[in-house]
């Protein structure tokens, strides 16, 4: 962990005893975002990192850095711990979840040693103690960037000595699950982070998966159709990892900017899976597309029909269900036999008819769904 002087502070520009005069230059092709709600001490570090020869962007808020860090890759993110709404620590999280490659230096005025260490479980390079020099954040950047840049070589040249073992006729069973136990594994962390940003949330996506695989297995899917069907109910909220929390736990009626972060969560959504779904394209699809409706008049690509995947259309009902039987922040649990008035009376305008009616006759059968209660 970086070292922080108390006899020095923020203003202090000096690069030290100019050992690192002009290093910054080998970097220069490097971008950097600057998160930081003390304007002042904003603009000093990007002054001088774009001195050093970074490109630089610097915001104030985390919500600021989310839209950034949705169109943009930076090679390194210098975030202070606490901000106003998301923390350093849920930029970090976001952060990890979009790109493991990025680096990540926080800082912090409190010295203030769990903090730390949970930054570095959650995937930090580096921390720096407040007030620093200037010289600390160039040495700190460097050297984090240097480490995780080396690191990312040797996994690559581990990746390409595994893949020409495999073309050599390694064991491919082997491979397979140690593939498949590594995605559960993302699968769960994905699903935790985000029912720790959302308690309402919480064990919601699991309810939902449940749900959707009896709906797909009544529907007659297969085993491999099915199980594509239960992830994705799984994650089909992971997206809203990048909604302010303030949104989420909004009692009242949300505004404009609020209801755009809401309708974009399904593509930052799939902005997250899509790195770690290579082999599993219909999931992407299914979380992507679960918020379209039967009519044409959903989001976020306005599907309509059968155009809409099959699997986003089980989902739909199924995250339906369980929403409207579930403490929200707006509103109390309501009964099973409201849900299943909400379903049969948008049946053909925002669900897939054959989907509801699915879902109707296991119910009528003495299936009770997970979030089942009675009037």
């Amino acid at each position: 962990m970086a070292a922080s002087n108390k006899d020095t502070d923020t203003r202090d520009t000096r690069l030290g005893d100019d050992d690192h005069a002009g290093a910054g230059r080998q970097s220069a092709s490097a971008s950097i975002l600057v998160v930081e709600d003390d304007k002042p001490l904003c603009e000093l570090i990007s002054r001088r990192l774009k001195a050093e020869g970074f490109r630089v962007e610097a915001v104030t808020t985390t919500r600021e850095a989310i839209l950034l860090l949705r169109d943009r890759s930076f090679g390194a993110v210098l975030c202070d711990v606490r901000l106003p709404g998301m923390s350093g620590l849920d930029l970090l999280r976001f952060v990890r979840l979009l790109d493991q490659q990025t680096t990540i230096v926080l800082t912090s005025g409190l010295r203030d040693v769990p903090t730390a260490v949970e930054a570095m479980k959650l995937g930090a390079d580096d921390f720096l103690a407040k007030p620093f020099k200037m010289s600390e954040v160039l040495a700190a950047l460097r050297g984090a960037m240097a480490r995780r840049r080396a690191t990312f070589q040797r996994l690559q040249r581990q990746t390409e000595l595994e893949t020409a073992a495999a073309a050599a006729g390694a064991d491919e069973d082997r491979r397979e699950r140690d593939f498949s136990a590594l995605f559960l594994r993302s699968v769960r962390s994905l699903v935790h982070s985000l029912e720790a940003k959302d308690p309402y949330t919480r064990h919601h996506s699991k309810r939902v998966s449940v749900m959707g695989d009896r709906i797909a297995s009544f529907l007659g899917l297969g085993p491999a159709a099915r199980q594509k069907v239960r992830l994705a109910g799984l994650l089909h909220d992971v997206g809203k990892i990048g909604v302010d929390k303030a949104v989420l736990h909004k009692r009242g009626p949300l505004n404009e900017e609020e209801r755009r972060q809401i309708y974009d969560h399904p593509l930052m959504g799939e902005r997250i899976l899509k790195p770690m779904m290579a082999r599993y394209p219909e999931i992407v699809l299914y979380c992507k597309h679960e918020h379209e409706r039967w009519d044409g008049g959903g989001y976020p690509t306005g599907l309509e029909g059968e155009d809409i995947p099959i699997g986003a259309r089980i989902i739909a009902v199924a995250d339906c269900y369980d929403a409207v039987c579930s403490d929200r922040p707006y509103r109390k649990a309501q009964s099973h036999e409201k849900a299943m008035a909400i379903l049969e009376r948008n049946a053909g305008t925002q669900f897939d008819p054959t989907v509801v009616n699915a879902f109707t006759e296991l119910v009528a059968s003495g299936a009770r769904p997970p979030s089942w209660r009675p009037a």
